[in-house]
Order: C-alpha cells, then structure tokens, then sequence
C-alpha cells in the first residue's frame, strides 16, 4: 500500500509538474506537434540516442571484464535495458544500478560488490567526460554563443571542474591503493565493523581499474562519444522545433542539463531536467529547452520500457528480485 501510495505521488507530481510548465508557456503541444511532422530531424536525433545505448553497454561490458565478471554481449545488453526500466520506474526507490548489480551477482556469485564498483565507475566515466566536453567547449568556444558575461561565468566554473576531473584521474592512476588514505581508512573500519565489508570492498573494486589503465581510458573516449552523440540528438532535436541554436552552445549548455537530470527526484529526470534545459537554452536565446528534453526524455521512456519487457521476461523464469537480496554483498 505505502508504495502504490507512493507512485501515485509521483505520477500525479509529474503531471502538476508538466501542466504547470505549459501555464507559463515553456511546454507547447503544438510544438512539439511540429516537430514530429519533421520525420527526418526526428529519426536522426533518436538514432543518434538509440546507438547510446550500444555504446553505454559496450563501456559496461568492458569494466565488467576488468573485473573478471564475463557475461555475454546479449546479457549485459538485457541487463543495461533493465536498468534503464528501473531508473525511469522507481527513481529513489530502487535505482537501476542496484538491480544491475543484483543480477550480475546472480550470474556471478560472490562478485556483486564488485559488479557495484564496476557499475559506479561507469558512472564516474560518463559524469567525467560530461564535464569534460562541456569545459572544453567553453574554453576553445566563441563568447557569441552565450555572450560574455555568463560566457566567463560558466568558462571558469565549468573548466574549474574539467580540472578537478582531470586531476582526480591523475591522482587515481598515480597512488596505490596502499597508499590511498581513503582505502587505509575504510580498510581499518572494515577490520573493527563487519558493517562496513561491502562498502570496502566496492571501493576495492573501484581501485582495482588503476592496474587497468587501457580500460579506463578506453572507457572515458566512449563516455565522451556517448555525449556527443546525445549533443547531434539535441541538435537535431532543436532543427525538428524550428530552432537554429549554435553548435557550441550545444557542447556547452546540453553536457549541463543532462548532469541536472541525474537527480533522482521523479522519473526520467522530469522537472529538474525541464527547470536546467529551459534556463541552460535561455542562456542560448531559446525558451524551448522544456520542448527539446520532452522530445528527449520519450526516448528515455520508450527504452524503459523495453527494459521492462525485458524484465517481465526475467521473471517469467524465475529470475525475479526479492527484499533480501536487495543489498549489495
């Protein structure tokens, strides 16, 4: 009952949420009508989306094998669509990655801490190149995309990150984990509270990547294709809506909003997403920005839910989920 009670909060948030925005005029159905009647715009930017899903899957895979998990392409391809179901289903309740994980350890017993690592470092590749793009964007782009001053705002807060993310990946190839701080500590704490076993030994995991340099870089070379590819979609998306909004721009303000929609506040990045893509396209002189992430976000929901035929398939035989194995171990 508590968690029927609990998505009709959220269903009925969304739709407050989505009726508001289209009071104030930031959501127009007649745009949004427009743009599908440009067939060729559209089926561009979700091909472009689409083949994210390959690559995103092809990245996992890699970090699995670095951790000595070896599934099959088709496998961790269900597993991908699966969290992908969960992510837009149960955002806050039971995240996408944690499912993964759960499964993996069904398929590799003993290993889901470790597939948790594999999982999170997926995540710290795909958030780094994010910001990464978007610095580099900023830095060697033209000051007429955003106009000067909040140009120079964003170009020193964002290259401020690039190089933050830059000098986290050089202290993490440079250090041994024997001489991390942060290992030494959860270490000790493992020793003293059993408690504290998993956390250890996903961070173990994640360590584990130094000794896996080729995978690492590989990895952030897909995560920094992955992006812009998604930057091509929006793009295209913008041209579907009648917009012709600067490339760079693109490169600078898209890498932003998507960083907004991680927050898991309701499903598919609904309502953070739409409050960072229409300030970020303010900045670019469009208040379509809650057009272009509705037009993203069905992609989104169209995956999800293949991933959630995929998951009824799972149950189907047998493969279902239970409260006790919903911890990592």
């Amino acid at each position: 009952m508590k968690s029927k009670i609990t998505h009709t909060l959220k269903i009925s948030f969304v739709i407050v949420v989505l009726v508001f925005l289209g009071q104030k005029g930031f959501i127009s159905l007649e745009a949004t009508q427009r743009a599908f009647q440009n067939t060729s715009s559209i089926a561009i930017a979700y091909c472009a989306f689409l083949s994210t899903t390959f690559l995103a899957m092809y990245r996992w895979n890699l970090l699995l094998k670095a951790q000595k998990i070896h599934l099959s392409l088709h496998k961790v391809f269900q597993l991908t669509l699966i969290g992908m179901f969960f992510n837009i289903a149960l955002p806050g309740a039971v995240s996408g990655d944690i499912v993964k994980a759960i499964y993996v350890g069904k398929e590799a017993p003993g290993k889901r801490a470790y597939a948790f690592s594999s999982i999170l470092f997926d995540r710290v590749a795909g958030v780094s190149a994010l910001i990464l793009i978007s610095a580099f964007s900023l830095i060697f782009g033209s000051k007429s995309d955003l106009g000067d001053e909040l140009f120079n705002t964003l170009q020193w807060l964002v290259g401020g990150l690039g190089a933050g993310v830059i000098l986290f990946f050089l202290y993490w190839l440079a250090v041994k984990k024997e001489k991390d701080p942060a290992y030494l500590l959860l270490k000790k704490i493992e020793i003293k509270n059993k408690v504290f076993h998993s956390i250890f030994r996903t961070y173990d995991g994640l360590r584990a990547y130094q000794q896996e340099r080729k995978t690492v870089f590989i990895s952030l070379a897909i995560s920094a294709l992955i992006h812009i590819c998604v930057i091509i979609g929006f793009k295209f998306l913008t041209q579907a809506l009648g917009l012709e909004l600067p490339w760079m721009g693109l490169f600078a303000v898209v890498p932003l909003g998507l960083l907004f929609t991680a927050i898991p506040i309701l499903p598919a990045g609904v309502g953070t997403g739409h409050a960072a893509f229409i300030a970020l396209f303010q900045l670019l002189g469009s208040e379509r920005g809650a057009d272009t992430f509705n037009l993203f976000v069905l992609t989104n929901i169209a995956l999800g839910l293949i991933g959630g035929l995929v998951y009824l398939r799972f149950k189907s035989s047998g493969i279902a989920l239970n409260a006790e194995e919903m911890e990592i171990n």
